[in-house]
């Protein structure tokens, strides 16, 4: 049984209404007795007459007959002018006279809901050597360095500076074509000349070096 929380009444005190009916009392009585109005009476007396016990039971409230929904070419058409024509969910709507908020459900089911999906995207664009060691991209990271005692930053502490803080620079190589990287920590940021050495056993005669923008 599925009442909804406002039901005032249940199979089993609908059936004591047809009951007391039976026995002679009035209507507006077993209304009274029950809290419920005259008309409600009626009506279980009414689906009685109909359906005896099983009349008495809470009928389901979903449609006999489900609505008419809209056929699959419909679907195609909303599809098929977003595709050629790169209209919107509201011009597809004015065009076929249906719902905007049907034919934007509908698109975002097949995954055409944003226009942005219909663009090509641009080709993703890698450059990669053909031997190790013939091109080097160059980095340089700055890394605190904290010495105790002395400020977590700056290394002064109540106006004395601690001379071990300050900044390490690490220099990083990285191959175009082996993606292989070399690291090395300084504590100069011109100490990047000494990595490519690293790749000379494999450079060969033309190794290049491209420094990129040092953070």
């Amino acid at each position: 049984m599925n009442r909804h929380r406002n039901a005032r009444t249940t199979p089993y005190s609908r059936a004591l209404i047809v009951q007391r009916h039976a026995a002679g009392v009035t209507v507006a009585t077993i209304a009274g007795a029950f809290g419920i109005s005259i008309r409600t009476v009626y009506k279980w007396l009414a689906r009685y007459r109909m359906g005896g016990d099983a009349g008495l039971d809470t009928a389901s409230r979903a449609p006999h007959r489900p609505s008419r929904r809209i056929g699959e070419w419909w679907r195609y058409a909303a599809a098929r002018l977003r595709l050629d024509y790169r209209m919107t969910a509201a011009e597809i709507a004015d065009r076929l006279r249906l719902a905007c908020t049907t034919v934007a459900r509908w698109l975002k089911a097949m995954g055409i809901g944003r226009l942005s999906v219909l663009e090509p995207k641009p080709p993703i664009i890698r450059y990669q050597r053909e031997r190790p060691g013939e091109f080097l991209h160059l980095d340089i990271k700055s890394l605190g360095r904290f010495n105790k005692p002395g400020h977590r930053v700056t290394g002064v502490r109540k106006g004395n500076r601690n001379p071990g803080a300050g900044w390490d620079c690490v220099h990083v190589a990285t191959d175009a074509a082996t993606r292989l990287a070399y690291v090395e920590s300084w504590s100069t940021r011109n100490a990047a000349p000494r990595l490519p050495f690293w790749y000379a056993p494999c450079a060969g005669p033309k190794s290049t070096a491209s420094p990129s923008n040092a953070s």
